[in-house]
Protein backbone atom coordinates (compact mmCIF):
# COMPACT_ATOMS: atom_id res chain seq x y z
CA UNK A 1 0.00 0.00 0.00
CA UNK A 2 1.55 3.41 -0.70
CA UNK A 3 2.19 5.88 2.14
CA UNK A 4 -0.23 8.26 1.36
CA UNK A 5 -2.89 5.15 1.03
CA UNK A 6 -1.90 3.86 4.25
CA UNK A 7 -2.11 7.72 5.77
CA UNK A 8 -5.92 7.35 4.93
CA UNK A 9 -7.06 4.39 5.97
CA UNK A 10 -5.12 5.45 9.10
CA UNK A 11 -6.66 8.36 9.34
CA UNK A 12 -10.23 6.62 8.78
CA UNK A 13 -9.29 4.50 11.69
CA UNK A 14 -8.68 7.11 14.34
CA UNK A 15 -12.15 8.98 12.77
CA UNK A 16 -13.93 5.85 13.52
CA UNK A 17 -12.48 5.00 16.54
CA UNK A 18 -13.31 8.65 18.11
CA UNK A 19 -16.57 8.30 16.51
CA UNK A 20 -17.46 5.19 18.30
CA UNK A 21 -16.22 7.20 21.51
CA UNK A 22 -18.37 9.77 21.12
CA UNK A 23 -21.22 8.04 20.49
CA UNK A 24 -20.36 6.16 24.11
CA UNK A 25 -20.00 9.26 25.50
CA UNK A 26 -23.55 10.69 24.04
CA UNK A 27 -25.13 7.60 25.44
CA UNK A 28 -23.78 7.10 28.86
CA UNK A 29 -24.93 5.91 31.31
CA UNK A 30 -27.32 3.20 30.06
CA UNK A 31 -27.54 1.10 32.65
CA UNK A 32 -26.39 0.51 36.50
CA UNK A 33 -23.06 2.04 37.55
CA UNK A 34 -21.41 0.87 40.78
CA UNK A 35 -19.79 3.32 42.97
CA UNK A 36 -16.97 1.19 45.11
CA UNK A 37 -16.44 2.59 48.63
CA UNK A 38 -13.66 0.93 50.52
CA UNK A 39 -14.68 1.38 53.86
CA UNK A 40 -17.90 0.23 55.82
CA UNK A 41 -21.10 1.85 55.91
CA UNK A 42 -21.78 5.08 58.20
CA UNK A 43 -18.55 6.65 57.72
CA UNK A 44 -17.23 10.15 55.85
CA UNK A 45 -17.19 8.29 52.22
CA UNK A 46 -20.16 6.41 52.51
CA UNK A 47 -22.19 9.60 53.69
CA UNK A 48 -20.71 11.46 50.68
CA UNK A 49 -21.11 7.99 48.38
CA UNK A 50 -24.72 7.53 49.23
CA UNK A 51 -25.71 11.42 48.44
CA UNK A 52 -24.34 11.58 45.47
CA UNK A 53 -25.41 8.30 43.94
CA UNK A 54 -29.11 9.14 44.90
CA UNK A 55 -28.79 12.40 42.94
CA UNK A 56 -26.53 11.34 40.13
CA UNK A 57 -29.45 8.08 39.53
CA UNK A 58 -31.98 10.83 40.01
CA UNK A 59 -29.79 13.05 36.88
CA UNK A 60 -28.91 9.50 34.91
CA UNK A 61 -32.18 7.81 35.23
CA UNK A 62 -30.45 5.02 35.55
CA UNK A 63 -29.51 3.19 38.95
CA UNK A 64 -26.16 4.07 41.13
CA UNK A 65 -25.24 1.49 43.52
CA UNK A 66 -23.08 1.73 46.43
CA UNK A 67 -20.98 -1.18 47.19
CA UNK A 68 -18.86 -0.85 50.32
CA UNK A 69 -16.03 -3.13 50.23
CA UNK A 70 -13.77 -2.06 53.33
CA UNK A 71 -10.56 -3.96 54.68
CA UNK A 72 -6.47 -4.34 54.15
CA UNK A 73 -6.54 -0.30 54.98
CA UNK A 74 -8.68 0.68 52.22
CA UNK A 75 -6.57 -1.66 49.50
CA UNK A 76 -10.07 -4.28 48.96
CA UNK A 77 -11.84 -1.71 47.17
CA UNK A 78 -9.20 0.01 45.59
CA UNK A 79 -7.87 -3.22 44.09
CA UNK A 80 -11.32 -4.18 43.08
CA UNK A 81 -11.80 -0.54 41.05
CA UNK A 82 -8.49 -1.15 39.24
CA UNK A 83 -9.33 -4.04 37.98
CA UNK A 84 -12.84 -3.30 36.86
CA UNK A 85 -13.73 -2.73 33.11
CA UNK A 86 -12.63 1.01 31.90
CA UNK A 87 -16.01 1.64 30.50
CA UNK A 88 -17.31 4.17 33.25
CA UNK A 89 -19.68 1.91 34.93
CA UNK A 90 -17.23 0.95 38.15
CA UNK A 91 -16.76 4.20 39.91
CA UNK A 92 -14.40 4.90 43.55
CA UNK A 93 -15.02 7.39 45.93
CA UNK A 94 -11.46 8.24 47.78
CA UNK A 95 -10.68 10.05 50.83
CA UNK A 96 -6.64 11.16 51.74
CA UNK A 97 -6.58 7.30 52.77
CA UNK A 98 -5.66 6.83 49.05
CA UNK A 99 -2.52 9.09 48.77
CA UNK A 100 -1.48 7.79 52.68
CA UNK A 101 -1.07 4.73 50.92
CA UNK A 102 1.35 5.37 48.49
CA UNK A 103 3.42 6.52 51.56
CA UNK A 104 3.25 3.97 53.56
CA UNK A 105 2.79 0.68 51.58
CA UNK A 106 5.60 -0.43 49.46
CA UNK A 107 4.07 -3.23 48.08
CA UNK A 108 0.46 -1.95 47.04
CA UNK A 109 -1.61 -4.43 44.40
CA UNK A 110 -1.76 -1.10 42.21
CA UNK A 111 -0.31 1.92 41.11
CA UNK A 112 -2.12 5.05 42.52
CA UNK A 113 -0.86 6.83 39.45
CA UNK A 114 -1.18 4.57 36.51
CA UNK A 115 -4.19 2.55 37.34
CA UNK A 116 -6.43 5.17 37.85
CA UNK A 117 -8.57 8.07 36.33
CA UNK A 118 -9.22 10.78 38.58
CA UNK A 119 -12.63 12.00 37.22
CA UNK A 120 -12.97 15.34 39.89
CA UNK A 121 -13.43 16.09 43.88
CA UNK A 122 -16.31 16.22 45.36
CA UNK A 123 -16.41 17.74 48.61
CA UNK A 124 -13.70 18.25 52.00
CA UNK A 125 -13.98 18.87 55.86
CA UNK A 126 -11.47 19.34 58.32
CA UNK A 127 -10.29 16.28 61.28
CA UNK A 128 -10.80 16.97 64.62
CA UNK A 129 -10.24 15.52 67.61
CA UNK A 130 -12.37 14.36 70.13
CA UNK A 131 -12.55 12.27 73.88
CA UNK A 132 -14.40 10.00 75.36
CA UNK A 133 -16.84 12.31 77.64
CA UNK A 134 -15.97 10.39 80.87
CA UNK A 135 -11.98 11.17 79.99
CA UNK A 136 -11.24 14.21 82.53
CA UNK A 137 -9.67 16.37 79.56
CA UNK A 138 -11.70 19.00 78.29
CA UNK A 139 -9.27 20.62 76.35
CA UNK A 140 -5.57 19.21 74.67
CA UNK A 141 -3.42 20.78 77.36
CA UNK A 142 -5.51 18.56 79.97
CA UNK A 143 -5.41 15.63 77.68
CA UNK A 144 -1.26 16.34 77.64
CA UNK A 145 -1.59 16.11 81.25
CA UNK A 146 -3.54 13.19 81.64
CA UNK A 147 -1.39 11.41 79.15
CA UNK A 148 1.79 11.75 81.24
CA UNK A 149 0.17 11.37 84.53
CA UNK A 150 -0.92 7.68 82.87
CA UNK A 151 2.14 7.33 81.04
CA UNK A 152 1.83 4.53 78.44
CA UNK A 153 -1.67 4.03 79.50
CA UNK A 154 -3.79 6.19 77.04
CA UNK A 155 -4.70 5.17 73.57
CA UNK A 156 -6.80 6.17 70.60
CA UNK A 157 -8.94 5.56 67.72
CA UNK A 158 -7.71 5.57 64.04
CA UNK A 159 -9.69 5.10 61.13
CA UNK A 160 -7.04 4.80 57.83
CA UNK A 161 -3.96 5.51 57.17
CA UNK A 162 -4.76 9.11 57.19
CA UNK A 163 -6.09 9.61 60.67
CA UNK A 164 -3.15 7.66 61.52
CA UNK A 165 -0.43 9.97 60.35
CA UNK A 166 -2.38 12.77 61.40
CA UNK A 167 -2.61 11.37 64.54
CA UNK A 168 1.01 11.11 65.08
CA UNK A 169 1.51 14.56 64.21
CA UNK A 170 -0.50 15.80 66.65
CA UNK A 171 0.17 13.43 69.09
CA UNK A 172 4.25 14.64 68.75
CA UNK A 173 2.72 18.21 68.16
CA UNK A 174 0.72 18.73 71.55
CA UNK A 175 2.73 16.21 73.72
CA UNK A 176 0.22 13.75 74.25
CA UNK A 177 1.83 10.42 74.86
CA UNK A 178 -1.01 7.75 73.51
CA UNK A 179 -1.30 4.47 71.18
CA UNK A 180 -2.54 4.49 68.48
CA UNK A 181 -5.52 1.52 67.88
CA UNK A 182 -6.77 0.83 64.72
CA UNK A 183 -10.30 0.40 63.34
CA UNK A 184 -11.78 -0.51 60.19
CA UNK A 185 -13.78 2.82 59.54
CA UNK A 186 -14.90 5.65 60.90
CA UNK A 187 -18.11 4.75 62.63
CA UNK A 188 -16.42 1.81 64.48
CA UNK A 189 -13.43 4.27 65.18
CA UNK A 190 -15.63 6.83 67.05
CA UNK A 191 -18.02 4.67 68.27
CA UNK A 192 -14.81 2.85 70.32
CA UNK A 193 -13.76 6.17 71.94
CA UNK A 194 -17.79 6.74 72.54
CA UNK A 195 -17.98 3.11 74.59
CA UNK A 196 -14.49 3.73 76.26
CA UNK A 197 -12.42 1.57 74.33
CA UNK A 198 -10.12 4.80 73.77
CA UNK A 199 -9.59 7.37 75.44
CA UNK A 200 -9.81 9.42 72.04
CA UNK A 201 -10.30 10.03 68.35
CA UNK A 202 -9.23 12.20 65.36
CA UNK A 203 -11.53 12.22 62.51
CA UNK A 204 -14.35 14.03 60.92
CA UNK A 205 -17.10 15.83 62.13
CA UNK A 206 -20.00 13.88 59.73
CA UNK A 207 -18.87 10.80 61.84
CA UNK A 208 -18.67 12.01 65.54
CA UNK A 209 -22.15 14.22 65.56
CA UNK A 210 -24.43 12.10 66.14
CA UNK A 211 -22.04 11.19 69.56
CA UNK A 212 -21.22 14.02 70.35
CA UNK A 213 -24.55 15.87 69.78
CA UNK A 214 -25.65 12.23 72.69
CA UNK A 215 -22.97 13.72 74.81
CA UNK A 216 -21.18 10.66 73.95
CA UNK A 217 -18.07 12.37 72.86
CA UNK A 218 -16.59 16.07 73.42
CA UNK A 219 -14.74 17.84 70.83
CA UNK A 220 -12.16 19.28 71.81
CA UNK A 221 -10.03 21.21 68.60
CA UNK A 222 -10.34 21.04 64.91
CA UNK A 223 -7.25 21.03 62.67
CA UNK A 224 -7.72 23.52 60.23
CA UNK A 225 -6.30 27.31 60.31
CA UNK A 226 -9.64 28.53 60.97
CA UNK A 227 -12.77 27.74 63.28
CA UNK A 228 -15.37 25.41 61.85
CA UNK A 229 -18.73 26.27 61.26
CA UNK A 230 -20.76 23.90 61.74
CA UNK A 231 -18.88 24.33 66.00
CA UNK A 232 -17.72 27.57 66.24
CA UNK A 233 -16.80 27.01 70.02
CA UNK A 234 -14.28 24.20 69.35
CA UNK A 235 -10.62 26.04 69.21
CA UNK A 236 -8.50 25.09 66.24
CA UNK A 237 -4.83 23.79 66.49
CA UNK A 238 -3.79 26.71 65.96
CA UNK A 239 -5.42 28.54 68.33
CA UNK A 240 -3.54 25.96 71.01
CA UNK A 241 -0.30 27.12 69.91
CA UNK A 242 0.05 23.58 67.63
CA UNK A 243 0.69 25.21 64.49
CA UNK A 244 1.29 22.93 61.04
CA UNK A 245 -0.80 20.72 62.01
CA UNK A 246 -4.01 21.33 59.85
CA UNK A 247 -5.59 18.62 57.89
CA UNK A 248 -8.26 18.92 55.57
CA UNK A 249 -10.15 16.09 55.00
CA UNK A 250 -11.35 15.43 51.27
CA UNK A 251 -13.71 13.24 48.55
CA UNK A 252 -12.79 12.29 45.18
CA UNK A 253 -14.50 10.38 42.52
CA UNK A 254 -11.73 7.87 40.57
CA UNK A 255 -12.34 5.81 37.81
CA UNK A 256 -10.07 2.52 36.38
CA UNK A 257 -7.20 3.74 33.76
CA UNK A 258 -8.07 3.81 30.10
CA UNK A 259 -11.56 5.61 30.62
CA UNK A 260 -12.80 7.33 27.36
CA UNK A 261 -12.10 11.26 27.93
CA UNK A 262 -15.34 12.21 26.96
CA UNK A 263 -17.05 9.23 29.29
CA UNK A 264 -14.57 11.01 32.12
CA UNK A 265 -15.91 14.70 30.91
CA UNK A 266 -19.38 13.31 30.98
CA UNK A 267 -19.37 12.22 34.34
CA UNK A 268 -17.41 15.26 35.25
CA UNK A 269 -20.00 17.45 34.44
CA UNK A 270 -22.59 15.19 36.12
CA UNK A 271 -20.59 16.18 39.42
CA UNK A 272 -20.67 19.41 38.85
CA UNK A 273 -24.31 19.85 38.64
CA UNK A 274 -24.89 17.55 41.27
CA UNK A 275 -22.42 19.57 43.52
CA UNK A 276 -24.68 22.83 42.33
CA UNK A 277 -27.73 21.40 43.54
CA UNK A 278 -28.90 23.58 46.36
CA UNK A 279 -30.35 20.93 48.45
CA UNK A 280 -27.03 18.84 48.19
CA UNK A 281 -24.71 21.49 49.47
CA UNK A 282 -27.15 21.60 52.43
CA UNK A 283 -27.12 18.38 53.26
CA UNK A 284 -23.82 18.27 52.57
CA UNK A 285 -23.41 20.84 54.83
CA UNK A 286 -25.22 19.27 57.66
CA UNK A 287 -22.97 16.58 58.19
CA UNK A 288 -19.83 19.31 58.01
CA UNK A 289 -18.87 18.92 54.69
CA UNK A 290 -17.75 21.71 51.92
CA UNK A 291 -19.08 20.69 48.22
CA UNK A 292 -15.82 21.11 46.73
CA UNK A 293 -15.99 20.40 42.82
CA UNK A 294 -12.56 20.25 40.57
CA UNK A 295 -12.03 18.95 37.35
CA UNK A 296 -10.40 15.45 36.56
CA UNK A 297 -7.23 17.53 35.58
CA UNK A 298 -7.30 19.78 38.82
CA UNK A 299 -7.85 17.05 40.79
CA UNK A 300 -5.02 14.77 38.93
CA UNK A 301 -2.00 17.71 40.22
CA UNK A 302 -3.44 17.86 43.83
CA UNK A 303 -3.61 14.02 44.04
CA UNK A 304 0.46 14.91 42.92
CA UNK A 305 1.04 16.60 45.66
CA UNK A 306 -0.56 14.67 47.69
CA UNK A 307 1.18 12.06 47.40
CA UNK A 308 4.64 14.17 47.90
CA UNK A 309 2.80 16.15 50.99
CA UNK A 310 2.37 12.37 52.70
CA UNK A 311 5.86 10.53 51.65
CA UNK A 312 7.31 14.23 53.30
CA UNK A 313 5.23 13.47 56.07
CA UNK A 314 6.04 9.67 56.92
CA UNK A 315 9.86 10.49 56.30
CA UNK A 316 10.28 13.35 58.71
CA UNK A 317 8.02 10.88 61.35
CA UNK A 318 10.37 7.93 60.35
CA UNK A 319 7.39 6.06 59.27
CA UNK A 320 8.92 3.23 57.07
CA UNK A 321 6.48 1.90 53.96
CA UNK A 322 5.61 -1.73 55.00
CA UNK A 323 5.11 -4.61 53.06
Amino acid sequence: MKPAASLRVAFAGLLLLCAGLCAHAEGYPDKAVRVIVPFPPGGGSDIVARLLGQRLSELWKVPVMIDNKPGADTQIGTSLLARAAPDGYTLGVISPSFATSKALYANLPYDVVKDFTPVGMVASTPVLVAVNSEVPAATVKELADLSRRKAGKLNYSVSSTTTLLFGELFRAAAGVDAQAVPYKGSGPSVTATAAGETAFTVDTYGVMKPLADARRIRLIAVASKERFFPVPDVPTLDELGIPDVALDSYWGVIAPAGVPPAVVARLGASLKEVLAMPDVQQQLKSAGNVAAYSTSEDFGRFLAAEFVRYERIAKARGIKPVN
